[in-house]
């Protein structure tokens, strides 16, 4: 691993001298590692969804269930509607046939139904 490491910045170093000015502003690549904690408050580092007092949570599960069972059932009715009225579909300049309507009404439908069962079931102690 690092000697292709090596060898991919010996080449971006070594470049031919036809290349002028874009040779000189392009520079071997930086390797810069960025801790994904550093980008919270300091109070919050190391800390897991469970830690997290509830008035910090930026949205509780049982919500966030019921919010996508919903938008996966907008979804499913769109499908839904254009199998019933038979509504042509075309992307860039390929036309959509209605099968694939069918396998988003059943794949949205049912992330839907389990979406809206486990946010109304959900139980919050």
């Amino acid at each position: 691993m690092l000697d292709r490491e090596n060898d991919v910045n010996n080449q971006s170093e070594h470049r031919p001298a036809s290349h002028g000015a874009v040779a000189n502003a392009v520079s071997a690549p930086t390797k810069a590692v960025v801790r994904a904690d550093t980008m919270l408050p300091p109070e919050t580092w190391g800390r897991t969804c469970a830690d997290t007092p509830r008035e910090d949570r930026a949205m509780e599960q049982k919500t966030f269930d019921i919010v996508a069972g919903v938008i996966f059932a907008l979804v499913a009715l769109v499908h839904l509607m254009r199998i019933w009225l038979e509504l042509p579909a075309a992307i860039g300049g390929w036309s959509v046939p209605m099968w694939v309507s069918w396998v988003g009404l059943i794949v949205a439908g049912g992330l839907a139904y389990f979406g809206l069962r486990f946010g109304v079931r959900r139980h919050v102690s």
